[in-house]
């Protein structure tokens, strides 16, 4: 690993639109500090910085990235010949987005690296590619105002107070009330009800994702009736619903639990399959147990 310190955010002297000549350079001002590898990070951390260079397959649009993770190629060529796997800079990415630290983006462009600004890491996903039949590890980026600052402290120093808006989106669709009503509230996993002073809460998870980057359906055969916790837990791949036995797999409290359902609610199976592949991680997975 770089002897040169891991640096988080911003960086004094590097305004947005710097450009490097190589990656020594890069190296040698903190900006990315790997003099190869794509993901800057310290073991058992959050990713620090990512480079767009073109050696892997990314979709960029600007404030909008689709990152593919790194591993998974012949050495010295841009060609898989492996699944990507769940570790090093790979894995340093989903505490990216489990903890919301956001990552500088620099790309290659004619021959120089451009600092390009810090990006939020929103979603984590695997994606298996027709062309080769392997799996890569896909990160959804999003570019972060820059009147929105995000800033790294030590945690002896006191935090600084923002004042800040947050947007939260809440789905309230004829879709997901049915689903409630259809369980009364109760978590199809837990089997939990929260009460509340005014009535029961639960929460609508969609099994195979909304959004462009996974075209699931606002539909009923997509839909779960979850508890917070549960939902969260399914949402970023810590457990998931085995199709061929509508059980439970992923977190021993729920490991081999049947996920309770009623005979009106009709559930596409394939929308398991997806979530199985493209969101969960398995336990043999998971690097920080």
């Amino acid at each position: 690993m770089p002897s040169v310190p891991i640096q988080y955010g911003e960086l004094p002297n590097v305004p947005v639109g710097a450009t490097f000549a190589n990656r020594r350079a890069l190296h040698a001002a903190g900006v990315h500090r790997p003099l190869q590898a794509g993901i800057d990070f310290a073991p058992g951390q959050a990713a620090a910085s990512v480079v767009l260079s073109g050696v892997y397959p990314d979709d960029d649009h600007g404030d909008a990235v689709d990152y593919t993770g790194q591993g998974g190629l012949e050495p010295g060529t841009s060609r898989a010949i492996a699944d990507q796997k769940l570790v090093l800079g790979n894995a340093a990415l989903i505490r990216n987005r489990n903890w919301g630290v956001p990552v500088r983006v620099i790309r290659k462009v004619g021959g120089v690296f451009r600092y390009d600004g810090l990006y939020s890491v929103d979603e984590f996903r695997r994606e298996r590619y027709a062309s080769d039949g392997f799996l890569r590890c896909r990160y959804g980026l999003s570019a972060l105002t820059r009147s929105a600052p995000w800033v790294a402290r030590d945690q002896a120093t006191e935090p600084l107070r923002v004042e800040q808006t947050v947007l939260r989106i809440v789905r309230d669709t004829a879709v997901t009330r049915e689903v409630k009503r259809l369980y009364e509230f109760t978590c199809q996993m837990c089997r939990i009800v929260l009460p509340t002073p005014v009535a029961p809460y639960a929460e609508a998870a969609h099994i195979k994702p909304l959004g462009g980057r996974h075209h699931g359906r606002d539909a009923l055969d997509n839909v779960l009736c979850l508890c917070p916790n549960d939902h969260v837990l399914f949402d970023w791949g810590a457990i998931t619903v085995l199709p061929e036995s509508l059980t439970i797999t992923g977190e021993a409290v729920l490991e081999g639990r049947q996920l309770l359902t009623v005979p009106a609610h009709h559930i596409d199976l394939m929308n398991f399959d997806y979530h199985r592949e493209a969101i969960f991680v398995p336990i043999v997975d998971r690097v920080d147990r």
